[in-house]
């Protein structure tokens, strides 16, 4: 019977550790804070200004059953700016109304960047892209 009273003993001290283990836990969860959220800010960048008449781009390719003309810049385009499209004696002028990167619309472009742009006529490759 001595062998019996030794397992109960050993018994005890189990279950106070699972009670303990129990009451940690309860309180690790109600001490749980909220935090209070980050505020965000941006900076604003004024836009580099482009003197008026100056080559911005050249159109590399044009699509015409959709009317868009692929345009690898050389100086920054925004969205809104009037440009000057001539090739020869044919020339038109228009607003950029949508600039796009890989079929994702942006707001603006910079310099080296390939865009596809909504034109208003046709523009063969090589037509010269002037801001107004």
């Amino acid at each position: 019977m001595p062998k019996a009273k030794k397992s109960k003993k050993a018994r005890k001290p189990a279950k106070k550790i699972v009670k303990k283990a129990k009451k940690v836990m309860k309180k690790k969860v109600t001490k749980a804070a909220k935090k209070p959220a980050k505020k965000v800010t941006r900076k604003i960048v004024a836009k580099k200004a482009v003197k008026k008449g100056t080559k911005v781009g050249k159109v590399t390719h044009f699509y015409d059953r959709i009317s868009v003309a692929v345009v690898e810049l050389t100086k920054p385009l925004h969205v809104g700016d009037a440009i000057r499209l001539s090739h020869g004696e044919k020339a038109f002028t228009q607003r950029v109304t949508s600039l796009q990167i890989d079929h994702t619309p942006v707001p603006s472009a910079s310099k080296g960047q390939e865009v596809g742009m909504k034109v208003d006529k046709e523009a063969k490759e090589g037509t010269l892209v002037e801001v107004l």
